[in-house]
């Protein structure tokens, strides 16, 4: 869509501010009903010739649903973060499912092709495990056999998975396939999975991958010089040999930064502010209609108490941004650039500072087509921007020490926070999305790396011919490791460090 459609279409929307929110919000909800969360839709829409949305009475063409959500994504009248840290919107479902249908680039590449497909629709329900892939075989096109998975109810879910894993690697050209392998910790344990296998079964959102921007555009990493994968199985197709290396190994990990998703156990009831009282029977989120029928038909106390649910409801999601802003408040001290200051005059900053936000962002860079600097010096100048709205939560750690309580700490942190960003919102954050579910580790180099979540000392850092990244794994015994997931390491994601003559039998099971 063009960049002149897109403002037509935008001079369309409601020019009042309440009026955008409210329709962000009617969006929203019908984004979260059940029937956006199938996996099997996709394929039902990606091969509809036109496709109508029916909810109630209403009618509303698929194509006009989504060319609104895009325009309001693209004019920025639509916000999909709280304040710009955790992700608050449910567009993503619609998005995927439009991309579906308007499959970019990907022709004759079934391998790539079924790993976006994964990829995108992963966090989706499916009855039967198996669907997960099933449903999406038939947008692969004609390269299906090329595969050689055919749908077989008859099989484990598991035998499934591992097939999958086995075609994908056989038939690509990469090893982008393992850094969907973070998902598979019940299952690996049990032993019904090895690591390098991706658990497709959770709908839990899995780690971004280092290899891309987005699902539609590609991260321009060659760590390893764009060398060809070597690969093999054993028999069983338990254990997965490389060709690689072990080039640095974790010495010390920061906090995890966790996603923090809806289903998250991280409220606690002395995180509740002064006299909120949550009523079992109450709703976390109740409806307008809800509050007036708790109104009229019982009585002004039970009123009071869905205002209490309602506050409850606020105040946990203030909590849910203020722990990601600390989170980011310790990178910094862990990285060893708390405390210096933005340079003046365009001068070079610190390398240390450089290094850090580089490895925030995974090597990603902001581009904009109204702005002439270069990539690097907008995506420096935003990290800046959004580094300086984190003082108040730098601030207030500070006094946490000194016994300021739990909830009058995150309430003061927040609304700090909302005043630096409130009429500024820092397209760094833009760019934060490989950062979620990941932690820092310095390396036994003196390097800072971006790792798993689950990564801890002692796990090393390999380069694997084949692979646009570097990952990380655990060793299991002595010639054996177990998959971790990706790693972004500073001053290797360009390929200089990689020697192929280093490389022997890397086995992973």
């Amino acid at each position: 869509m063009t960049r002149g459609r897109h403002a037509a279409d935008a001079a369309a929307l409601p020019s009042d501010p309440r009026a955008i929110h409210e329709l962000q919000g009617h969006i929203d909800t019908l984004a979260r009903r059940p029937w956006f969360r199938r996996v099997w839709i996709v394929q039902e829409l990606a091969l509809a010739r036109r496709a109508q949305v029916v909810c109630g009475t209403d009618m509303l063409d698929w194509d006009a649903l989504v060319r609104g959500l895009e325009t309001g994504l693209t004019s920025g009248f639509f916000e999909t973060r709280t304040l710009g840290l955790v992700s608050s919107s449910n567009f993503g479902n619609i998005l995927a499912l439009a991309r579906a249908r308007e499959p970019v680039g990907l022709e004759g590449r079934p391998a790539e092709r079924l790993l976006h497909l994964l990829y995108s629709h992963h966090t989706r329900d499916a009855t039967d495990p198996v669907d997960k892939v099933y449903s999406l075989l038939g947008l692969v096109g004609g390269g299906v056999t090329d595969l050689g998975k055919e749908p077989d109810y008859r099989q484990p879910y598991t035998v499934t998975y591992k097939a999958v894993a086995v075609a994908l690697l056989e038939n690509s050209s990469n090893l982008d396939v393992l850094g969907m392998c973070t998902e598979a910790e019940s299952i690996a344990k049990s032993g019904k999975l090895p690591s390098w296998v991706a658990d497709w079964s959770t709908t839990r959102t899995k780690m971004v991958l280092l290899t891309i921007i987005n699902v539609e555009t590609s991260q321009p990493a060659h760590a390893t010089m764009s060398s060809s994968t070597v690969l093999r199985f054993s028999a069983d197709h338990m254990h997965l040999l490389l060709s690689g290396y072990v080039i640095d190994s974790v010495v010390e990990t920061s906090d995890t930064m966790s996603l923090l998703e809806n289903e998250t156990n991280w409220f606690r009831d002395d995180d509740m502010p002064p006299d909120v009282i949550v009523e079992d029977h109450l709703p976390d989120d109740p409806s307008l209609w809800q509050s007036f029928r708790s109104f009229f038909r019982k009585d002004l106390q039970e009123f009071v108490l869905w205002q209490k649910a309602a506050i409850a409801y606020q105040w946990r999601e203030l909590i849910r941004i203020v722990e990601t802003m600390t989170c980011f408040v310790r990178w910094e001290t862990f990285a060893g650039v708390h405390g210096i200051k933005q340079p003046r005059d365009r001068k070079p900053a610190d390398i240390r500072i450089s290094t850090y936000w580089k490895t925030l962002c995974a090597g990603n860079r902001l581009t904009s087509e109204e702005d002439g600097d270069t990539p690097d010096a907008q995506t420096e100048a935003a990290f800046w921007e959004w580094h300086n709205s984190l003082a108040p939560t730098r601030n207030l750690l500070r006094l946490r020490a000194n016994a300021v309580s739990s909830s009058a700490y995150k309430s003061a942190a927040f609304l700090g926070y909302l005043q630096k960003t409130w009429s500024a919102y820092s397209k760094f954050n833009d760019v934060l999305d490989h950062a979620y579910n990941r932690r820092l580790a310095k390396t036994s180099s003196g390097r800072l790396a971006l790792v798993p979540g689950d990564a801890q000392a002692g796990d090393v850092i390999v380069l694997c011919k084949g692979g646009s990244v570097p990952l990380c794994l655990r060793r299991a015994d002595e010639t054996v490791f177990g998959l971790l997931g990706e790693a972004y390491v500073h001053d290797i994601m360009d390929g200089r460090a990689f020697d192929e003559a280093r490389c022997e039998a890397i086995a992973i099971r």
